[in-house]
């Protein structure tokens, strides 16, 4: 296939090379929709952008985030009018955080978005041939993949999906008779569900040797569940960031240094709260303009995550950019009465310091209360609570007041997603 032997080639092209490949299908993009999309022909004109035919940074860099709220108002006038209704296919969020998000991919889109797929596979040495199974909980997907089509394409090109929303043990004890049949060599997952499923198959003794490689996607890796996802299957873990949206976007090499942009694809920025591009190792807010889909434009999309940009090169010798790490949502970051704003690794890193903690959520309900839900086991002592407590002030400050609520289980999203820090402000 033609776009897989480009992206192929293009991931060893220099740094500078990737970066000019980018921007000039940023200009093409920008072109395209003045020209074609109602929306943005009325947006480039307001704010001055583009009326010379050429888009400095500067200019793009003018035009308002592209928000839910704005595809959801201005949907019939993001799609471009040079595409005909069935050059167009329907899309759709999950919806796992709110009400889910209709939009539509040109089909010559996606055959790049299946290319980044392929591309990134190989760098966890999967094959296209490889039989592939995913523990998964996107209800979109698992509705597709029972129809008759799904069955159908599920045969052709060898894949299972096992759904995540019933992880009981006789579930889990059928997923594992399943899998040791089909005998697939690559595992793709939630991070959550999986490692609920690798410590049932702790507990049982068993083991799914046809496994050969694992990427964890859809939700943050945290350090702790990498751990036990490695401990149990082995050093054959990758993850990666991507979205319904766009598809794959980043993803971990044999390097395990941080994510590598597909930056032929998209334009990332990590913008701070004045909307300056932060420093290497700081912690800002994700926009990405989609560089390939002309039948619906993603211009300065304000996704709703974090990332940290890095300030080094890879070791594997790509040219292709790298993130340091996503770390979850930007409306679930903690705000405090001191000012400060923690994100999810802050509480990761807190709570593996304690024995007994099983599962942990934190809730934001006002602006100086936490909620920290704790499902634990016998390896607990309640007088950790003061120690997190002064942990939490330290970060936080000495007006947040913290609540312990100790529950048997906490539910997943309606996706089947975990999400370890929620924000109700």
């Amino acid at each position: 296939m033609p776009a897989i032997r480009k992206y192929t080639q293009n991931q060893w092209l220099p740094e500078q090379e990737l970066k000019q490949l980018q921007l000039a299908k940023l200009q093409t993009l920008l072109r395209h929709s003045r020209e074609n999309v109602p929306y943005y022909r009325e947006l480039f004109q307001e704010y001055g952008v583009g009326g010379s035919g050429e888009f400095s940074y500067e200019q793009f860099r003018r035009l308002p985030l592209l928000t839910k709220e704005v595809m959801r108002r201005e949907q019939g006038r993001l799609q471009a009018t040079n595409f005909r209704k069935q050059d167009l296919v329907r899309n759709s969020t999950s919806g796992s955080t709110g009400e889910p998000l209709v939009f539509y991919n040109d089909r010559e889109s996606l055959k790049w978005r299946q290319a980044v797929v392929w591309r990134n596979q190989q760098w966890v040495h999967a094959r296209y041939s490889d039989r592939e199974a995913r523990l998964w909980g996107a209800q979109l997907d698992i509705s597709k993949a029972e129809s008759l089509r799904g069955r159908l394409s599920a045969w052709a090109h060898q894949t299972m999906l096992l759904s995540t929303y019933d992880l009981s043990d006789e579930t889990m004890r059928d997923y594992v008779v399943c899998l040791q049949a089909f005998k697939p060599r690559l595992l793709i997952s939630y991070p959550s569900p999986l490692v609920t499923f690798a410590k049932f198959l702790e507990r049982q003794n068993e083991s799914l040797p046809s496994i050969q490689s694992i990427i964890t996607s859809a939700e943050q890796l945290h350090d702790s569940q990498r751990d036990v996802i490695q401990r149990i299957f082995g050093p054959i873990l990758y993850d990666r960031y991507g979205s319904r949206e766009f598809g794959n976007i980043a993803h971990e090499c044999d390097a395990h240094s941080g994510y590598h942009v597909n930056s032929e694809r998209f334009f990332l920025e990590i913008l701070d709260s004045d909307g300056e591009p932060v420093k290497p190792g700081e912690t800002g807010e994700l926009l990405i303009t989609d560089l390939d889909n002309y039948g619906f434009p993603f211009i300065r999309y304000q996704i709703g995550d974090l990332a940290v940009p890095a300030d080094r090169k890879c070791s594997c010798g790509r040219g292709l950019p790298l993130v340091e790490r996503f770390e979850g949502r930007s409306f679930d970051m903690i705000h405090c009465p001191n000012g400060n704003r923690v994100a999810g690794t802050f509480w990761t890193i807190v709570m593996r310091k304690f024995n007994g903690v099983a599962q942990f959520q934190i809730e934001q309900d006002l602006l100086g209360h936490l909620i920290i839900r704790l499902r634990i086991n016998t390896d607990w002592d309640k007088s950790n609570e003061s120690s997190i407590t002064e942990r939490v002030k330290e970060k936080c400050g000495e007006d947040m007041k913290i609540s312990y609520e100790y529950v048997d289980s906490i539910d997943l999203t309606a996706s089947g997603k975990q999400r370890l820090v929620v924000s109700r402000l």
